[in-house]
């Protein structure tokens, strides 16, 4: 049976650009980041950007496939060479007042340095409206080509979170 041990927890108290945690422990087979988020920009969406280990956005260590719908017709997309892993899941100012979404990241085998860092993350923009490019759902699976095991998280959003999302981070081990 899978055991979920609270890393850290966090609680923005007031307009935050990103969360990070640094110094991870190495004890867990696994990691999940669990976050409920809204965002400061004033449109309905804004991006998510999810670094590794510090990486700076100059680096071209990510690439990805998402799989995403903000209409009736859901469309894939990949990317390489980027510098984070970007998903579109941040519900912005224009939203329904007081609506966050939420997203989850797992980083499986995170502390194991023989192979690229696989993450894979799931979100959603809810929203009060059928309206196009008012809500949203996505998933993404990821590749970090680094061989080095994972200490450092950083999740942020293209104008940054209001007060009161929050993140959590578990260590998984027994999965």
């Amino acid at each position: 049976m899978a055991v979920y041990t609270v890393i850290d927890h966090e609680e923005a108290t007031g307009d935050i650009t990103a969360w990070s945690k640094t110094s991870i422990p190495s004890s867990y087979d696994h990691l999940l980041i669990v976050a409920s988020t809204r965002g400061q920009i004033s449109a309905y969406r804004d991006y998510y950007k999810f670094a590794l280990n510090g990486d700076a956005v100059s680096v071209t260590n990510y690439s990805f496939t998402e799989l995403e719908t903000f209409t009736s017709t859901p469309v894939s997309a990949r990317s390489t060479g980027q510098g984070y892993f970007r998903m579109d899941g941040v519900v912005g100012a224009s939203a329904l007042a007081d609506t966050f979404g939420t997203i989850k990241i797992w980083i499986p085998n995170y502390s194991q340095s023989a192979n690229f860092t696989q993450v894979f993350a799931q979100w959603s923009l809810p929203n009060n409206s059928t309206t196009n490019d008012q809500w949203g759902v996505g998933i993404l699976a990821g590749l970090r080509d680094q061989t080095e095991a994972i200490d450092e998280v950083s999740l942020g959003a293209g104008d940054g979170f209001v007060e009161y999302s929050t993140f959590t981070l578990y260590g998984i081990t027994g999965a």
